[in-house]
């Protein structure tokens, strides 16, 4: 018992050491992690195209979260994603320029770790409705 405990700390120290010395691989490892949530928001988003180019959408998408959400809403404009939680429900939108007359709007939804299909609809229908479409 006492072997496997010295074992486990030696095995610890050397993965720390390890770690300090090649901080590419926390580069890899946080893009790796990109990769793996990219995936996770595509699998399990639902999107809607929508008339207008891409400073509507985006306009539209944020004042509709603005008004739902009593935090701020966060948002990485360069990438078009923004991000807000409402009353316990955790959205995020993705925001893509599919010509110059429409745009994609991609929605996640998750509360409690769920995925919530039909809140992440209302929110899309939401923004719809503020850019003028039925």
């Amino acid at each position: 018992m006492k072997f496997s405990k010295v074992r486990a700390l030696g095995l610890g120290l050397l993965a720390c050491t390890s770690l300090a010395l090649a901080p590419s691989c926390h580069i890899a490892a946080a893009v790796g992690l990109g990769v793996v949530i990219s995936q996770e928001f595509s699998e399990n988003a639902h999107s809607l195209r929508l008339p207008g180019n891409f400073e509507q959408a985006w306009d539209a998408t944020y004042r509709t979260l603005e008004n739902m959400s009593l935090d701020p809403v966060q948002v990485d404009r360069e990438q078009g994603r923004m991000q807000a939680h409402v009353q316990g429900t955790s959205y995020t939108c993705q925001i893509t320029a599919h010509d110059a007359y429409e745009t994609v709007l991609a929605v996640t939804a998750k509360s409690l770790g769920r995925y919530e299909n039909e809140t992440a609809q209302a929110l899309l229908f939401k923004v719809r409705k503020r850019m003028g479409g039925m």
